[in-house]
């Protein structure tokens, strides 16, 4: 299997992060954009060890949980998506994380990172399932996502509990991995550009 395939997946139950899990030859698959007892058509995103993600491109069978929310009778979104990115918005902008963030507190970073607070607010954008807007390369390079390293210190100082590091940094920091460091997207891109 290799990314941009084409799988037919049975989808059994959620997983966190707003996916759900679905099994092909051995291997489990974290499928976006379906829900429980679905049969779809999925696009895979990526493979990593007997592991993959992929995307829902096509519902073959529907659940009859899903109702369609658009005129086309197509959906656009699952309730775990929607809960994901409400976890973001119990934020109340008092700023403890920031205090406690090594990175701009010891390291004065300030020019350089814009520390958890704001990756939270790009992580609630960026993960709106409706949201189509690519900014991995300004976390990359103008928000400064690799200063961060993960020791959790915002997370513990959170007064509403927003899971800020796994459930904010860490997959933005993959997407941005995926999609600048990734050895097999660097020779896509460089077999896409001669063959042009």
């Amino acid at each position: 299997m290799n990314r941009g395939d084409r799988l037919t997946l049975t989808i059994e139950r959620p997983a966190a992060g707003g996916r759900m899990i679905a099994r092909h030859d051995g291997a489990i698959f974290f499928v976006a954009g379906a829900i429980p007892g679905e049969v779809v058509e999925a696009e895979v995103e990526k493979v990593q060890r007997g592991t993959g993600w992929a995307i829902t491109r096509t519902v073959v069978e529907r659940s009859p949980d899903r109702a369609p929310d658009a005129a086309d009778g197509t959906w656009r979104m699952a309730q775990s998506d929607v809960d994901r990115v409400q976890e973001f918005r119990k934020c109340i902008e008092c700023f403890l994380c920031q205090d406690v963030c090594h990175v701009l507190r010891d390291h004065k970073k300030h020019d350089e990172f814009i520390g958890p607070r704001y990756l939270t607010f790009a992580a609630a954008l960026e993960m709106h399932p409706l949201d189509t807007v690519d900014r991995t390369e300004e976390l990359k390079d103008m928000h400064g996502i690799g200063y961060c390293n993960i020791t959790k210190c915002c997370t513990k100082v959170c007064p509403e509990g927003i899971t800020i590091t796994d459930n904010a940094i860490i997959p933005l920091k993959e997407r941005v991995v995926d999609q600048h460091y990734d050895p097999l997207h660097a020779l896509v891109r460089i077999f896409r550009r001669k063959s042009q």
